[in-house]
């Protein structure tokens, strides 16, 4: 059985994804099995999530999500990837 990749999946860095758990932003290489995502959950965090679990949403969609989190969301993020996607939120 051949590894899943984010770019398997059709994936890119900054691309929009539900992680399984969280809404996130991509922001590193999505040639590995566990590409890095900045994440919105019970905390505002980074850190690797399984390509098998990255489902693709839109800019709304993740918004929408990440205002739900715990930790809230209020259009800052941490990396400079995450930032550009989110220009002019």
């Amino acid at each position: 059985m051949a590894t899943v990749t984010g770019k398997s999946k059709g994936l890119k860095k900054g691309d929009f994804v539900f992680t399984g758990a969280f809404p996130g932003i991509i922001v590193s290489d999505v040639h590995t099995f566990a590409p890095c995502c900045e994440v919105w959950g019970f905390e505002h965090e980074s850190g690797s999530c399984y390509a098998t679990d990255l489902r693709k949403i839109t800019k709304e969609e993740f918004i929408n999500l990440a205002k739900q989190q715990p930790c809230g969301f209020n259009g800052i993020a941490y990396s400079k990837v995450a930032q550009d996607a989110l220009k002019g939120v």
